[in-house]
């Protein structure tokens, strides 16, 4: 039997009252909690956005942030982002070496607050399959327009972070 993360409870202004596990994160919807999110673009410009596995209790196969996770109980939220960076993406980095962007609290079918990273890369991506069914660059126009025409295939935590940075 695998170990159970655990993901700190917070209340409005982030402040830690209470832990969860993340399974129990995944499904209740009256508690905020904390997540990360990294954006990856190519030297091209264009953002990398992974399509969720089938097998997800949220949103299974809807286009998601390049990397999204939840932050474990007690991490700062850098050190959450550079490891689900490495989770699903194969991508190894060092904290400094990611753009922190933003924090937001974003409200969906639950409340997290965010911190939004960015990193600029061409490196090699070796998908987490177990998270991911595929991922593609797209670049900013193309997303712009799959909003517009096809926002139901987007999750409504990518479209917070998206709306935000370029519309």
């Amino acid at each position: 039997m695998s170990p159970k993360n655990y993901v700190d409870v917070v209340d409005k202004n982030d402040t830690v009252i209470d832990k969860i596990t993340e399974e129990e994160a995944t499904t209740v919807h009256d508690k905020i909690t904390r997540s990360v999110a990294v954006l990856l673009y190519n030297s091209k410009g264009e953002m990398y956005l992974q399509k969720r596995a089938r097998t997800k209790v949220r949103y299974p196969l809807y286009w998601e942030c390049s990397v999204s996770g939840f932050v474990d109980a007690g991490e700062p939220y850098e050190d959450a982002a550079v490891r689900e960076l490495e989770e699903e993406l194969g991508i190894r980095k060092k904290p400094q070496q990611l753009e922190f962007l933003f924090k937001k609290l974003i409200q969906t079918d639950k409340i997290e607050h965010a911190k939004v990273y960015a990193l600029e890369t061409d490196e090699p991506i070796t998908l987490n399959k177990e998270e991911i069914s595929e991922g593609k660059f797209f670049s900013i126009p193309d997303i712009q327009t799959m909003i517009k025409e096809k926002k139901e295939l987007l999750t409504p935590y990518f479209l917070q972070i998206f709306k935000k940075l370029h519309l």
